[in-house]
């Protein structure tokens, strides 16, 4: 039986992932006032939002690698200061440049707390409940597009996108208290050839592979909603923030109840029947355009099965190498990120190239290419560590 206090310390860690996550999804509602307040451009203050992806990606394997001789304790206060400092400098720049310093900063520290909280979490809960632990810890950042970021919005408008970042900076100071539930021992240091060496197993590259196809899937209709769901937007009253309220619902759902499933069946299988069903609810989507009712549900079902890919994935590249949770965990989330960066691209590039009837079609193409990927058996070690067992 696993401790409560230990499950008190999941969900804390989750609350940890919602105020990172309302960070990261608040930026973009807020770049108008952004714009008009340092007296840019919201195309160049929009900046920020890429510099942050990029400083994620590139943070995220870099600082926990370079942590990981660090103690969990260690590395999640670290996350926490760098976040608080980044929101802080943010909130106070009086131009582009210091403002694109700030996000950086705040990436970082983002970038180093997710994946410590999804390692400590497995640590906390054990073997036979890991899936439950990473979605619970999942689920704090997809709730912050259903809560976090229209709060943040929200506040914005009575009083400024300045005040919105330095409450998600103390709200980061606020969540230190979960260090209470996290080990403080320090663990022995191993070199950095060790640490990356984890990647030389095909089956950890597989993995990583797949993260970076399916988030270019996920992402792309996402990124362009406007123009994917735009005849459900021009029918519901709210328009496309009731759309994204709603795929924000089912996200929720979908990263809470893809944990405990992946405990009970095959994380990979889970993955595979994921994102190959999102591929056919896409292609839906494109078929049943004429009709409000169909997107509305293809809608919730992208938004369910969107966020019931994340958790899976984790799980699989930590049962490969517990010791080296954190390490994979971030490398899967630079995967993610770069998978993000690129749907800007490919959908940019359909867009105008088929048009916003069938431009999701290329969303089908990626998902349905990481479904075969994931489902293609890959062997479990890599040819030139196997070694034959001695007597």
């Amino acid at each position: 039986m696993i401790a409560t206090k230990n499950w008190v310390g999941v969900w804390l860690l989750a609350l940890g992932t919602f105020v990172v996550g309302t960070d990261a999804h608040s930026v973009a509602g807020l770049l108008p006032d952004m714009a008009a307040s340092l007296r840019s451009s919201v195309s160049v203050v929009g900046q920020s939002v890429t510099v942050f992806a990029i400083a994620y990606a590139v943070s995220s394997p870099t600082l926990t690698v370079m942590l990981s001789t660090r103690g969990p304790h260690t590395v999640l206060t670290t996350a926490l200061i760098l976040f608080a400092v980044g929101n802080i400098a943010t909130a106070v720049s009086l131009g582009v440049p210091s403002l694109l310093i700030g996000r950086v900063v705040a990436a970082a520290g983002a970038a180093l707390f997710t994946p410590t909280a999804g390692a400590v979490a497995v640590g906390l809960v054990g073997t036979a409940r890991r899936g439950t632990a990473l979605a619970i810890v999942t689920a704090g950042a997809s709730s912050a597009l259903v809560l976090g970021a229209p709060a943040g919005a929200a506040l914005a408008a009575v009083t400024s996108w300045r005040v919105t970042l330095l409450v998600i900076a103390v709200l980061g100071v606020l969540v230190l208290p979960v260090l209470r539930f996290v080990p403080t021992e320090h663990h022995t240091g191993q070199p950095l050839a060790q640490r990356f060496s984890v990647l030389r197993t095909p089956q950890v590259r597989t993995t990583l592979g797949v993260s970076l196809l399916a988030f270019a899937g996920v992402f792309v209709p996402y990124t362009y909603m406007s123009q994917a769901y735009s005849p459900l937007i021009a029918v519901v009253p709210g328009g496309i923030s009731i759309v994204l309220l709603m795929f924000g619902l089912t996200s929720v759902v979908g990263a809470l109840s893809s944990g405990p499933l992946a405990d009970r069946v095959s994380a990979r299988w889970m993955v595979v029947a994921a994102t190959g069903a999102l591929a056919v609810v896409d292609a839906a989507a494109v078929a049943g355009r004429g009709a409000p009712a169909l997107l509305a549900v293809t809608l919730l079902l992208a938004g369910y099965l969107s966020w019931s890919i994340l958790a899976p994935q984790q799980q699989q590249l930590v049962t490969l190498a517990p010791d080296h949770a954190a390490v994979l965990i971030s490398f899967n989330a630079a995967a993610g990120y770069l998978g993000i960066s690129l749907s800007g691209v490919v959908g940019g590039v359909a867009l105008g190239a088929i048009g916003p009837a069938r431009f999701t079609l290329v969303a089908c193409v990626l998902l349905a290419s990481a479904a075969l990927w994931r489902s293609l058996p890959v062997e479990r070690t890599h040819k030139a560590t196997t070694r034959r067992p001695t007597r």
